[in-house]
Order: structure tokens, then C-alpha cells, then sequence
């Protein structure tokens, strides 16, 4: 396999746009949504509106990486429809504290009366988005687990100038924050990836994006110290 250069979140130069709209209502019909479908889909929608960094692109981003993974590796996701449902709704909840048991605790709820997915598929969307706030141990996780993290991350190994971008809008989504609080807190953050044994959990993103992350990181970190 050729090795793929990221550009921004995107891991394939293959034309591919995602239409967020379609694939939430998709999603939520072939999870046997019962009706209100366009009404769920606006507010899932809205609530990635007017953010700099975690929005809808980043949504997009994560879904055009899954298909550059898929078509490349060839391995099958299991239950497709709940791992596309935790990449629409793990950051549904942002900028708030336990923002991500939020996201989980609310697309459970989405999901629990007006549609067919059973409890054990329940407790499984929990855990995809669960694996999105990257502080727990993946090594014995899911494929489903380590890619849905993975995807999610993929902003770390972009072109130099995309990285600059992504780490302003990260700034200015904490812009409550004065300067140093905001090093300090990100300063934790980016040593915490460093300090892993690896960045990223599946051998696609290892071998593909690990070394562009850390010198991503890295950059950016000589840039916080100052």
C-alpha cells in the first residue's frame, strides 16, 4: 500500500464530500427511526453551528478519513450504523464539563424511544463515543473503539499550515481563557499525547500519521513554551 499524505483531516486526495444532512438521516432510518427524522437531523446540525474548530467540517473530515480507512484496509466496522451515529453525535456536547458523557448520555436518549437499536447496541454507542475523550486505555478496546478515537485525532497529522489553523480555532474556541491559562491547560493536553506509547491506536494511523502528529505537536508546543 502506497503510504497516504494527510492534508488537513483528510487522509485520501480522492474528491469526496460528505453530506451531513443525508448521512444523519440515513443513519437514523436504518436504525429504524420511527419519524421526526428532519426534525433530529436540524437539531443535531444546529448544535456543531458556531464553533471554530468542532463543527460539521470536523464531522465531515472524520467521515471522509472512514471511508479512505475502509477502502484502504478493507476491514469491516462492526454494526456500521451505530458507529457512524457516535462519530454524528460525539461532540454534540462541547466546551462543557463531562462534555463528552454528555454527548453519550444524549445520543442514547435520541436513540432509546424512537428507534429499534437494542440495549447491547446502546451500551456499544456509548462506549464508541466514551473513546472519543481520550484519557482511557484503549489497548484492549475494539477495532471500532481505537478507530473511532483515531478518526477524531486526525487534524494531528495535516499539512504544517492546516495544523496552524486547526490550533488558532482551538484557541478562539477557548477564548474565555487568558493566554497563560489557555498554555498551561493545551501545554497538558498536547505532553499527554507526546507521553504515549503511541498517538493513534490502529496500525492504519500509525503507520500513515504517527510521525506528522508528533512533529505537529511538537511545533506546536515550542510555540506555547515561549
Amino acid at each position: 500500500m502506497n503510504e497516504i499524505r494527510p492534508t488537513q483531516d483528510n487522509m485520501t486526495s480522492r474528491p469526496f464530500e460528505p453530506n451531513m444532512k443525508e448521512i444523519i438521516e440515513n443513519t437514523l432510518n436504518n436504525l429504524g427511526y420511527k419519524k421526526d427524522k428532519d426534525t433530529t437531523s436540524f437539531q443535531v446540525l444546529k448544535a456543531y453551528e458556531n464553533r471554530e474548530y468542532h463543527n460539521i467540517d470536523h464531522l465531515k473530515n472524520m467521515f471522509t478519513n472512514l471511508r479512505a480507512f475502509i477502502e484502504s484496509t478493507r476491514l469491516k466496522i462492526q454494526n456500521p450504523n451505530i458507529f457512524n451515529f457516535a462519530i454524528i453525535m460525539h461532540d454534540f456536547v462541547n466546551g462543557e464539563p463531562y462534555d463528552v458523557e454528555k454527548s453519550a448520555n444524549c445520543a442514547e436518549n435520541i436513540l432509546n424511544k424512537k428507534s429499534d437499536a437494542k440495549p447491547d447496541e446502546l451500551k456499544f454507542l456509548k462506549k464508541l463515543i466514551m473513546a472519543t475523550n481520550h484519557k482511557n486505555n484503549l489497548e484492549s478496546a475494539t477495532l471500532e473503539e481505537k478507530l473511532i478515537a483515531d478518526l477524531d485525532l486526525g487534524i494531528f497529522a495535516s499539512s504544517p499550515d492546516d495544523y496552524d489553523n486547526y490550533a488558532a480555532a482551538i484557541r478562539k474556541e477557548y477564548k474565555n481563557y487568558n493566554d497563560k491559562t489557555f498554555a498551561i491547560g493545551r501545554k497538558a493536553v498536547l505532553e499527554g499525547f507526546l507521553n504515549k506509547k503511541s498517538i493513534y491506536h490502529t496500525d492504519f494511523f500509525k503507520k500513515n500519521f504517527e510521525t506528522l502528529a508528533k512533529i505537529n505537536i511538537s511545533a506546536e508546543l515550542a510555540k506555547l513554551i515561549k
